[in-house]
């Protein structure tokens, strides 16, 4: 049968989710759950592997969209509305967008926070699209999350990431000032064009939305646990203060001269610190555990590879020790 015309056409035209739908079902038969992250084959990808992948994909990006779809509970997606983009020009210096690197686009957002309407696929999954993505991992473009975060150092970079936006973007306040001043500007168009009752409806749906958004975390939390093993209450705490002339890069958050950020993480992040020089300064040392060594990338968390600069075993004395070390680890020379 593999060899008629008729499947190969068929195989030709859905090659695109057949093949990673194969390879999950075997899996999945294999080990006896469709859990993957219970499989005991998890990838480790060598420092090579993460380099060659990261000069086709913009890792950052690609957590920044995943978690933002995951968040806003996208049930018309990843079966639908998905679109990568690349730049295929000639390097424009300091334009990143320019490098030719994979990056995703954000459209056709208009089902969100909308469990209700979840399609079918979803059935079992409880309308989320994060538990359906972890149990799913076959389907569309929900197959490049699993391969990605199946390795311990891309799933803590992803818990990293997720716990930044827990912290900034996604924090109680922020969403509640983002859905007030929205809803602000709409509503004075509702006076002027639409029947009270009308309007009326809509503010239920605004109160509706700003319900599901500020449950989110929690709702992400729980699956966390439920599918990653994540234990959301053991957490470390990072601080950092940017001195003049240093710009700090925490995952994918920038911390600016004399700015401070100050974060807590799952115990399985991973957390990179990168420090950027400003123009006209040098970077001579960072200051770590007392000692002045040289300048790099600052790997904290239990995905810290080795060769990736440093690691800090994550036991309450030595994660205190590193806390007090990067408040003032950078020291500049002119």
């Amino acid at each position: 049968m593999m060899k008629t015309e008729p499947f190969k056409q068929f195989f030709e035209q859905n090659k695109e989710w057949l093949v990673p739908y194969a390879a999950f079902c075997h899996y999945r038969d294999l080990y006896g759950t469709p859990a993957f992250t219970e499989w005991p084959d998890h990838k480790t990808f060598t420092a090579k592997e993460r380099e060659a992948m990261e000069a086709l994909v913009d890792i950052d990006d690609f957590f920044n969209y995943y978690i933002l779809n995951l968040f806003c509970n996208n049930v018309d997606w990843p079966q639908n509305n998905y679109c990568m983009w690349r730049y295929t020009g000639e390097y424009i210096e300091g334009n990143k967008y320019t490098d030719g690197r994979w990056r995703f686009l954000e459209y056709d957002t208009d089902v969100i926070f909308q469990s209700e309407n979840s399609p079918e696929h979803f059935e079992g999954a409880d309308g989320d699209a994060f538990e359906y993505m972890l149990t799913n991992s076959y389907f569309r473009c929900a197959s490049f999350f699993d391969e990605v975060i199946s390795s311990d150092y891309y799933r803590g970079r992803f818990l990293a990431r997720l716990c930044d936006l827990f912290n900034t973007a996604f924090s109680e306040e922020s969403l509640g000032a983002v859905i007030d001043g929205e809803a602000a500007v709409i509503r004075e168009s509702f006076s002027r064009f639409y029947w009270d009752v009308m309007a009326a409806d809509w503010e239920l749906l605004v109160l509706d939305l700003r319900e599901q958004a500020l449950e989110r975390q929690s709702e992400m939390e729980a699956l966390l646990g439920k599918y990653l093993g994540v234990d959301v209450s053991d957490t470390f705490t990072v601080n950092v203060v940017a001195g003049e002339g240093v710009t700090l890069k925490i995952n994918s958050t920038y911390v600016y001269p004399g700015q401070s950020y100050s974060c807590d993480y799952y115990r399985d992040a991973t957390v990179i610190i990168e420090a950027l020089a400003s123009p006209g300064f040098t970077l001579d040392a960072l200051m770590f555990n007392g000692q002045a060594v040289e300048p790099g990338v600052l790997v904290l968390g239990a995905g810290a590879i080795e060769g990736d600069a440093f690691e800090i075993l994550m036991d309450d004395e030595l994660i205190a020790s590193a806390r007090r070390c990067i408040d003032e680890m950078i020291r500049l020379g002119g």
